[in-house]
């Protein structure tokens, strides 16, 4: 139950530190849609890794003693 709370924990710190690297490198384009844009693409990139990095893959596998879903 720990476990996914930190892995959760270390991408959102990690993020912070990515976010603020790359600002000084998108710094020219902070005031244009294009800096907006890039901003948004990271932050919806970094939710669907996120998603996928904490996504259990057996969920849909079935278990012993079970019949497979049809």
């Amino acid at each position: 139950m720990l476990k996914p709370v930190l892995q959760l924990a270390a991408v959102g710190v990690l993020g912070v530190a990515l976010w603020k690297v790359l600002s000084v490198f998108m710094l020219p384009l902070l005031g244009t849609l294009l800096g907006v844009l890039l901003k948004v693409a990271l932050l919806a990139g970094l939710a669907f890794l996120v998603v996928w990095w904490l996504r259990k893959p057996k969920d849909s596998e079935p278990k012993d003693g079970e019949a497979p879903a049809s």
